[in-house]
This record gives structure tokens, C-alpha cells and sequence, in this order.
């Protein structure tokens, strides 16, 4: 369509040259294929095209929902959640994460008009990549994963162990001068810049000694920035730092060898600050030896070697097993001592029969009560070799704690930890909420009568779960509100957001409004527009927050349900900080694997 973005140039320059001659007018778009496949296509293809055009009408349906009902809607139909599942576990995670990640922008946007259509959405994901290279993408948030990032990226954040590799001559410090605004005309001069204080300054001057004097001074400059990145490296590490260089990379022709950085680090290694594991001499070839070697790669990519390694043992065990029961028996089995003494039973004859016996736990003919024992212990290896192998084919996924979670999401993992797993693995499409978007117009109303206003949307709001509400009980609510002792009570916040910093992630949320009591001492009030009973874990989070936010001690500050139907106050007894850390710690023992089914 119009609105359809270039392709990767990798892929965009074959699709170009094929259509290069071609009237516009007869470039079949996808959606006429959809409408009508034409006769080239093949039977299979054929039906590929009609069922993608079920899922298309289908989701076209949709449209009208909320934006991320209809993206996991979107996911659930074109399967990508099951492809996902069926990813190798070297990758699933990252993939599942990265979708995630995905949905969570979703989650978050608001247009500037305060809309969340499909359209507007899109429009978002148009100028991200135009303008902005893409959506940001998340690093690995577990705990062993390996982050790889720019020097830039890692400014003020720290790790166990850090390593910076390629510390090579004329790779880092960069110190190449490129284009000045004294050579191109394009380069923005620097007395007209801003940070002119802090660059290179120059004259304008017709001298080439004053020329050449200049560039010596940007290459310094360049020098002292790359020095302060270097700084920024390598005190990230909280613990360990590697740092490694090169001779021979897998593209240059002329040897590098170690960087200024690299040589002054290993000078404080070899003076006591650690250890220079190894320190190669200059090369002795002219040429790059890399360059001369095929490269070889394995397809497909071996992503799990143990159990690869398993497999090829356990068929190294049934080919000896083979080899040794078709091995003929030596000369002189079943022959007479005696040439005229009567023939003893013949001797036996290996064959496919011994095999299957060996294969099959029953002792073969001719063996000895040792050589027995010894092929029942081989039989009681193989099966457990077979047994192991059956475990490792049964899927098994520890599904990390994610680094940001809801208040609401702590409710659901306390009420059933395996369901809060299986939603985090498969997330599914929530129920429509036109009656929880009607419900949070009594905090829209709230929020107006004390004139606070919060640029939020509906589904943010912490009441938007009490579906049950309907407009005709507005006006109900809104007469019982003012009834009640908080309804001519000036609160001193109102949907007040927050991000707690608890157990190692974070968890935000929304608090409904906070009462100021005098004396240092805070009342944490959520409303309860519904029926159904408040969960005590919810409130005891917003407490904890208002108690941060404010740097007071978490029993300075009270918290309560109001259920504004009825009036009702209630005001339970809260778990502590110390609890709440426990409910989100990682087990102390590690999961079970699931058992093979028979």
C-alpha cells in the first residue's frame, strides 16, 4: 500500500531489480493474492493463501477492541505463541521476551490526544523506525544472562564481571580525524556550536602550520574523549575486569597488537593489580592467516550439545552391543577333543536372533555367568541412558520473575503462582472491559471534584476492574462518596503513580488517594467501586510505596478499603516490607523436573 515501509536494503535490491520493468499498475500487492490467487499458484499454496485470509477477516473483526486485546488476539491467531513454545530453548526465552517487550509498549502507549486506537499505534511504530531506528530493544533481565552493550550504553551501571574486548591498536582509541569543518563544508563550524568551550579551537587562518597544528590538536581531543569511555569500561566492573586485544582479526590485513589502554592495563596487572593470562608476541606472518583458511560452520547450529552428546553415546553403545553379538565365536567352539568320539551339538551360529537378544535383556547363548552379569549391567545403563534421554525431550520451562511487575500482578502471583507462570509464558486476550472503562469514570469524577487532574488512561486507573459497575449506579456512587467521612476531605494525592524498588525489581502502580493526618502520619485509601472482597496484598504494596515516596517509616502511614456502595471501612492487617521481599524472592530450591509421560 502507500503507507508500506522499505524493506532491509539486503532484501529490498532483488525485490526492486525484479519488478524494475514492470508497469506498476501490474505488481500484484499481497492483498489482491488474498482476493484471488490465480492459476500459477499451487494447491498448497493455495491453501496457505485462503487461511491466511481467514485469520485477516477474523482479526479485521477485532479492530474495535482495546489495542492490546486485539494484539493478543493477533498473537493467538497466527500462532506465534506456539511457535514460540516450539523454539529451541537456547532461544525461546530471548524471543518470548522480546514480545513481551513489545507488548508492553503497547501497554504504555497513549497517543498526544489521548487516543489508543490501532491506527494511532501504528503511526507510533511508523515514526519509530523512521525517526528513531526502531523500538528500543530490551537486554536479557536474567540474572546469568550475559549483557552486551556500547561503552556509551553502560554509563552508570555496574556488574560482577566485566570484559572489554578488542582493546587493539587503531580499533580502541579511535583516534582517526574525520571530517572538520576547516576541510568540509558540510560540518557545522565550532565557534557556532554550543559546546564550543570545549573543543579544539581555531583561527581562521590560511597557514598550513596553523592547519596542521589544529588537526594535532583534535587528535588529542579525540584521545582525551576516548580515554574518558575507556575509564567509563572498565569501571563498570564491580569484581573481575578481561580486557583482550588482537594480532589478527577475521577481516584485516595488516596486524594490530595490543592499545595503548590494553599496555597500561597490563602494566597494572604485572605490578600487582591482577594478571596477564596471556600476552602474545608479534606475528610472524606478513598476511592475515584468517584470510587464508576456509571458514566452516555447522547447520544447524548445535544449540544443545550435552544432549546431543548423550545421543551419540548412547548409539556408540548399541553398535558395540551389535558388533559383539555378530562377532563369530573362535575356532574349536562345539568340536570334539576326540575326532571319533560322536559329535557334540553344533556350535552356535551368531545372528540377527543374538542381537535382538542382546538388544533385548535375554542372555545370548554361550555367554558365562560373568559375561551375563556384565550384559545386564550394560542392559541397566542403557536404560538409563534411554531414560534420560526421554526426560530431555520433555519440555520443561522455568519461567523467570520478571524484572517489572504490577501491583496487581503480586495479587496474582500470591493467589496462584502456576497460573501466573502460564500467563507470563502465554499470555492470553482479557476479557472486553466496556463495563471496567464506565467503572473508572467514578475516579475520573473523584479526581474533578478536588481538581485533580492526571493524564491517564481509563484502564490505568486502579478502580477499572469493578466491571460491574454501570452508568446508572454513577449517580448512586457519587451521592455515597460524599456520605462518607472522605467525601469533604481534601486528599493530598490522587492516583498517585509510583515505582517500588522491592526484592531486586521493580514494581509500579497507581495509589487511589492519601489523606494528609498531621503528626508525620499518612492514610493510604483505595476505593472499592464493586462487590467482590479487596485483596490485602494490593494495599500493603501502596502503603509500602506512599511510605517511600514520602521516606517515612512504612508504620507511619495507615491504609484502608473504602467500599463506596455502602460506606464501609475496612481496614485489614497488612504484611511487611519483609514479606512482601519473600513473595518475590526466587525458590530456595531449584523446580522439579516434570516426569516423562509413558
Amino acid at each position: 500500500g502507500a503507507d508500506a515501509e522499505p524493506d532491509p536494503p539486503g532484501r529490498a535490491d532483488p525485490l526492486a531489480a525484479a519488478v524494475a520493468d514492470v508497469d506498476p499498475a501490474d505488481v500484484v500487492a499481497l492483498s489482491d493474492v488474498l482476493d484471488d490467487p490465480g492459476p500459477e499458484m499451487s494447491a498448497e499454496g493455495r491453501v496457505r493463501v485462503r487461511r491466511l485470509a481467514a485469520e485477516i477477516a477474523e482479526l479485521r473483526g477485532h479492530v474495535g477492541e482495546g489495542l492490546l486485546d486485539l494484539l493478543h488476539r493477533v498473537v493467538a491467531t497466527i500462532g506465534l505463541d506456539v511457535e514460540l513454545t516450539a523454539t529451541e530453548a537456547a532461544v525461546r526465552a530471548r524471543r518470548q521476551e522480546n514480545v513481551a517487550a513489545f507488548l508492553d509498549v503497547a501497554a504504555d502507549f497513549t497517543d498526544p490526544d489521548g487516543t489508543t486506537s490501532l491506527h494511532a499505534f501504528l503511526g507510533f511504530l511508523r515514526a519509530a523506525r523512521e525517526h528513531e531506528r526502531g523500538l528500543d530493544v530490551t537486554g536479557p533481565s536474567g540474572a546469568d544472562a550475559i549483557a552486551l552493550m556500547t561503552m556509551h550504553r553502560s554509563k552508570g551501571l555496574e556488574w560482577e564481571v566485566v570484559a572489554v574486548p578488542n582493546l587493539s591498536e587503531r580499533v580502541f582509541p579511535d583516534v582517526t580525524v574525520r571530517d572538520q569543518w576547516t576541510t568540509s563544508p558540510g560540518v557545522l563550524p565550532v565557534p557556532l556550536r554550543g559546546d564550543a568551550a570545549d573543543l579544539p579551537a581555531f583561527e581562521v587562518s590560511d597557514q598550513k602550520a596553523d592547519l596542521d597544528a589544529f588537526a594535532a590538536e583534535v587528535r588529542a581531543y579525540a584521545e582525551r574523549e576516548e580515554r574518558r569511555l575507556a575509564y567509563v569500561a572498565v569501571t563498570r566492573a564491580k569484581s573481575l575486569l578481561f580486557a583482550s586485544g588482537h594480532w589478527w582479526g577475521p577481516a584485516q590485513k595488516r596486524p594490530r597488537g595490543a592499545s595503548v589502554f590494553l599496555a597500561e592495563l597490563a602494566e597494572h596487572a604485572r605490578g600487582g593489580g591482577g594478571r596477564v593470562d596471556v600476552w602474545a608476541p608479534r606475528p610472524e606472518e606478513k598476511s592475515n592467516p584468517a584470510l587464508a583458511t576456509p571458514r566452516r560452520f555447522a547447520w544447524p547450529i548445535p544449540y544443545e550439545p550435552e544432549p546431543f552428546a548423550r545421543r551419540v553415546e548412547a548409539a556408540r553403545d548399541v553398535l558395540a552391543r551389535l558388533e559383539a553379538a555378530l562377532t563369530p565365536p573362535p575356532l574349536g567352539v562345539g568340536v570334539p577333543a576326540d575326532p571319533t568320539a560322536p559329535a557334540g551339538p553344533p556350535a552356535p551360529t551368531p545372528s540377527r536372533d543374538a542381537a535382538s537378544a542382546v538388544l533385548g535383556g535375554a542372555d545370548p547363548p554361550g555367554l558365562t555367568a560373568a559375561e551375563g552379569a556384565l550384559l545386564a549391567e550394560l542392559d541397566r545403563e542403557a536404560e538409563l541412558l534411554l531414560a534420560e534421554e526421554r526426560a530431555a525431550r520433555v519440555p520443561q520451562l522455568d519461567v523467570p520473575m520478571p524484572a517489572n511487575l504490577t501491583a496487581s500482578e503480586i495479587v496474582r502471583l500470591q493467589a496462584d503462582p502456576a497460573a501466573f507462570a502460564r500467563e507470563l509464558v502465554r499470555p492470553l486476550p482479557r476479557q472486553p472491559v466496556a463495563a471496567a472503562r464506565r467503572g473508572s469514570r467514578f475516579h475520573a469524577w473523584v479526581e474533578e471534584l478536588f481538581d485533580h487532574r492526571a493524564l491517564i488512561d481509563a484502564d490505568d486507573l486502579p478502580g477499572a476492574q469493578d466491571a460491574e459497575l454501570t452508568d446508572d449506579d454513577l449517580r448512586s456512587l457519587q451521592e455515597a462518596f460524599l456520605r462518607t467521612p472522605y467525601g469533604s476531605r481534601r486528599p493530598a494525592a490522587i492516583e498517585e503513580p509510583f515505582e517500588l524498588p522491592l526484592a531486586g525489581r521493580i514494581v509500579r502502580g497507581r495509589i487511589d488517594a492519601v489523606y494528609d493526618l498531621g503528626g508525620g502520619r499518612w492514610e493510604v485509601i483505595d476505593w472499592k467501586t464493586g462487590q467482590s472482597p479487596a485483596d490485602e496484598l494490593q494495599l500493603a504494596v501502596y502503603r509500602l510505596a506512599w511510605a517511600r515516596l514520602r521516606g517515612v517509616d512504612p508504620s507511619a502511614v495507615d491504609a484502608a478499603f473504602l467500599y463506596v456502595r455502602t460506606g464501609a471501612v475496612v481496614r485489614p492487617h497488612l504484611v511487611t516490607e519483609d514479606e512482601l521481599a519473600a513473595l518475590l524472592a526466587p525458590p530456595a530450591h531449584p523446580p522439579t523436573p516434570p516426569q516423562p509421560r509413558a
